[in-house]
């Protein structure tokens, strides 16, 4: 049986935010430039990519990805994720085998999935709608957040995001955020930018910004995808990111290659990690709380954050529309859909001059 949305969820959460920054081999001092053939390229991978989505929730895939494995390999995958495993791998979308060229640009397209235990969905949305502690659940790589608006389950969102590797980098980024549920016990968000400024001083994160675009190309895009499902005593939570980047230098590559397949999985499986370790606490502080019969409050929402970097996937999986998932080899991951999307192509980016952003917190 296909899952239909019954109904949008009640409580809108913002989720997804994470940072790419895939060219840390970039020096500060390279500047790099945002073309429309690129921007073309990369709408066409996320337009193919929701279209694979929509498609397997029509035809009755599972919500997670463990769900569509054997029953061997789905009990063993449900197995480490039990015992507090987070499982990460690469993704690459095809059309009929054909990989989508991308000029002068990398797209990044990452997966993972981890498991909460003891807890419910409740309690993991008072973590994912607590907007005034994403700092300190996310630390140190959102220094700065505020709601701009909201209206039933769509939300605008600014965040300042900061990355220390081999140089400093803060980013000024807003968001566009749909968030539904399918029933009580599944629910799901997508994220996408609409606004990326590279700050120009990252020792002053509120001084002027680099034209948009026109910047050293740490992250043009970035679009996200959370799902949360309750069972087993608990709730899985999954996210699928896809992100923009400049290309590698050239002459790099050697170098360079080794580093983007290492640090994406270290840093989305910390993100996880947080969002998981933040549940916790909200748990013991709930139950503190209701031995004192006090009610527990929610805040404003807050956005899951995915700090997270290149990939070069490899292998392939054919779905029915001849839409091809190249994932990890060592991970074999099968992403489900979601219900809503945006044609990115039709998603306003401010154009922005070197100034300050028009956010400030």
């Amino acid at each position: 049986m296909s899952r239909v949305p019954k109904r949008a969820s009640s409580v809108p959460v913002f989720v997804s935010a994470f940072l790419c920054f895939a060219c840390l081999y970039t020096t500060p001092c390279a500047g790099s430039e945002l073309e429309k053939e690129t921007i073309v390229a990369f709408n066409e991978y996320v337009q193919a990519t929701e279209r694979r989505m929509e498609e397997e929730l029509r035809v009755d895939h599972a919500f997670l990805w463990p769900e569509t494995l054997p029953g061997q390999n789905r009990d063993a995958i449900y197995g480490q994720l039990r015992r507090g495993e987070i499982l990460v791998t690469r993704l690459e979308t095809r059309i009929q085998g054909r990989r989508f060229p991308v000029p002068k640009a990398i797209i990044h397209h990452w997966v993972g999935i981890a498991f909460i235990p003891s807890t419910n969905m409740r309690n993991v949305l008072l973590v994912a709608q607590d907007y005034d502690r994403r700092t300190e659940v996310y630390k140190p790589d959102v220094i700065a957040s505020k709601l701009l608006w909201h209206q039933g389950g769509d939300y605008k969102v600014f965040l300042r995001l900061s990355q220390k590797k081999f140089t400093t980098v803060v980013l000024n980024t807003e968001y566009t955020i749909h968030w539904n549920e399918i029933d009580p016990k599944h629910v799901y968000s997508t994220s996408y930018s609409t606004r990326i400024a590279e700050v120009k001083d990252p020792s002053d994160p509120d001084g002027a910004e680099l034209p948009a675009g026109r910047d050293h190309g740490y992250l043009w895009r970035l679009y996200s995808y959370w799902r949360f499902a309750e069972k087993d005593g608990g709730v899985y939570m999954q996210c699928e990111a896809i992100s923009l980047t400049r290309d590698i230098p050239p002459g790099l590559g050697w170098l360079i290659r080794p580093l983007i397949t290492s640090i994406p999985k270290q840093s989305l499986d910390r993100v996880l990690a947080q969002t998981r370790a933040a549940v916790a606490r909200e748990g013991r502080v709930m139950s503190h709380a209701s031995r004192f019969g006090r009610e527990y409050q929610t805040v404003k929402p807050c956005v899951p954050f995915c700090t997270i970097s290149c990939v070069h996937p490899v292998a392939n999986a054919r779905s029915d529309s001849g839409t091809t998932v190249a994932p990890d080899p060592g991970n074999t991951f099968h992403l489900q859909p979601h219900l809503a999307y945006t044609d990115v192509s039709k998603i306003p980016y401010e154009s922005v001059s070197a100034g300050h952003s028009s956010a400030r917190v």
